[in-house]
């Protein structure tokens, strides 16, 4: 019986399944963007800041930071927020390609979706991208592709002679999809007289076309700097029209209106002009922006995308 056939009755429970999966994977992933930089090992069970070891049942997905108020249990010190939005992201992104993809390609995809947000997150906070997660990320795609011929598209008769074929595709892809990004890189370096983009990206997005082929990379590439230009307006915008220091205006003993508060905090604001600068945040990592926009393309874009490659290699080739 097809794979199919047995998971058409219950396309929710196995769904729900994807989801809590991934937010256990990415409980484990947030022990992995903690440690990794810092060359610890991955072992051992999770401690708070204070050396207690954290229960098993506080350090559920999810839920133990909700149950906890974001607060250690031992301690009372709070827990990053971030624990639980990796969780959730990582759920989502496991339930996005299993509906997205058949049992063999959701599973190979998953572990695609786990290193990108390793990626992406330790590059938020070091400016650094693990070659575990990128030269492992193409080897594992590489790896993968041989296993199952399918991940780029090939599906013929003779299993060794396919997975030849879609072993060196990946490598291909790969290869392909660096390249467009280190050319980049070269050139903007070369007209801006300064380092503009860091060979971690190179690597990264070698994993990238391995996994999603030369289309997914150039999405990446264009549709992450996309993404991430976007994200970056509203963030400034947002640090423009929110003061900082809303919240000095008024003492606590003197509570006000919201609207009251702002409103006299942009008038100190307009006598103060040099106190209210938006705050220089340095080089912005571009490895999250990459990972957006592969991710997008893998679970939202795929078909949409390929087939406008396809149809502008047909019109540039012919055929």
């Amino acid at each position: 019986m097809e794979t199919e056939a047995i998971l058409a009755p219950f396309p929710w429970l196995f769904g729900s399944f994807a989801f809590v999966l991934g937010a256990c994977i990415g409980s484990f992933l947030n022990v992995v963007i903690l440690r990794l930089p810092r060359g610890e090992t991955l072992g051992g069970r999770s401690h708070c800041s204070c050396g207690q070891m954290i229960r098993w049942h506080d350090n559920i997905p999810i839920l133990g930071w909700v149950i906890l108020r974001g607060r250690a249990r031992c301690c009372g010190s709070p827990f990053s927020i971030r624990y639980p939005l990796v969780e959730l992201l990582v759920g989502l992104l496991f339930l996005g390609v299993w509906l997205q993809y058949p049992p063999v390609a959701a599973g190979i995809f998953a572990v695609f979706v786990s290193l990108m947000v390793v990626a992406a997150v330790v590059d938020l906070d070091t400016m650094e991208i693990p070659d575990s997660t990128s030269i492992g990320g193409f080897i594992l795609g590489v790896l993968a592709s041989f296993a199952w011929p399918q991940l780029h598209g090939v599906s013929g008769d003779l299993y060794l002679f396919d997975a030849f074929q879609s072993g060196l595709s990946a490598v291909i892809n790969g290869f392909v999809a660096s390249a467009l990004i280190l050319w980049i890189g070269i050139l903007s370096s070369a007209l801006l007289k300064k380092e503009t983009m860091g060979f971690g990206d190179v690597k990264l997005m070698a994993a990238i076309g391995a996994f999603c082929g030369w289309q997914g990379g150039l999405f990446a590439l264009f549709g992450g700097a996309t993404i991430g230009t976007v994200c970056l307006a509203l963030w400034y915008g947002l640090k423009a029209v929110w003061p900082r220091k809303a919240g000095e205006i008024v003492p606590e003993s003197q509570p006000v209106s919201a609207e009251q508060g702002y409103r006299e905090a942009f008038e100190l604001a307009a006598k103060h002009p040099d106190e209210w600068e938006i705050e220089n945040t340095g080089p912005i990592p571009f490895g999250p922006m990459l990972v957006a926009g592969a991710l997008v393309y893998l679970i939202l874009l795929r078909e949409p995308v390929d087939a406008f490659f396809f149809e502008l290699q047909a019109l540039i080739f012919g055929g």
